[in-house]
């Protein structure tokens, strides 16, 4: 004989996947009506429109416009965060660690359309906006970045003068600066890590 509490906890559990499916392929519908019509631009209706739902099944998962994009932001940046993660369990030096850590970082932002759209000029203040109000959007990218300098602080590199996670937020500034307001020219990827030896590293490690 089945246990009567036990269909409740299947259901729940079904339930959940259902939700997390929906929210998925609304999310990815999202990222194509932000890449046709801009992030600005992009409508509730525009989404699912291109999810094939109506717009009160947006509604259902996602209360207003704000809240989608927040959401939207957070998947993206999460499946960043795992991708630099990986990338950074190598053994470079600590000032390498944090130069080739960011380098990659920039790059890999750039060269996704789904995260690179966020820092066109029309988003930006979108992007500013919803990232100032969401705190752990801003906790996940200092965490990669404390990441980064964890060996120089173990090898007694890093400056004692200076908060480590003060520290950590500057280089996401730097980096947020860096994808949102274009420089004079373009850099390779190895005039970038230049640029960041000569400029970052020398404000964040103790000289040897």
């Amino acid at each position: 004989m089945s246990d009567p509490a036990a269909a409740p906890v299947g259901r729940g559990w079904l339930e959940r996947e259902r939700s997390a499916l929906a929210t998925d392929r609304i999310l990815d519908a999202a990222a194509r009506a932000f890449g046709e019509l801009g992030v600005a631009s992009t409508r509730i209706e525009d989404v699912a429109e291109q999810a094939r739902c109506s717009r009160g099944t947006v509604y259902r998962y996602f209360k207003n416009r704000d809240e989608l994009r927040l959401a939207y932001m957070h998947r993206e940046a999460s499946r960043l965060h795992a991708r630099l993660r990986e990338r950074n369990a190598g053994s470079e030096s600590p000032g390498e660690a944090i130069v080739q850590g960011m380098v990659f970082a920039l790059a890999e932002v750039r060269a996704n359309p789904a995260l690179s759209l966020w820092f066109e000029p029309e988003a930006q203040g979108t992007t500013q906006l919803l990232a100032g109000g969401s705190a752990p959007l801003v906790q996940m990218a200092v965490r990669f970045l404390d990441s980064l300098l964890e060996p120089a602080a173990l090898q007694g590199r890093l400056r004692t003068d200076m908060d480590r996670a003060d520290v950590a937020e500057w280089l996401m500034r730097a980096m947020l600066s860096m994808l949102g307001v274009p420089g004079p020219h373009t850099r390779t990827a190895a005039q970038e890590a230049a640029y960041l030896r000569a400029f970052v590293l020398p404000s964040v490690l103790n000289e040897r």
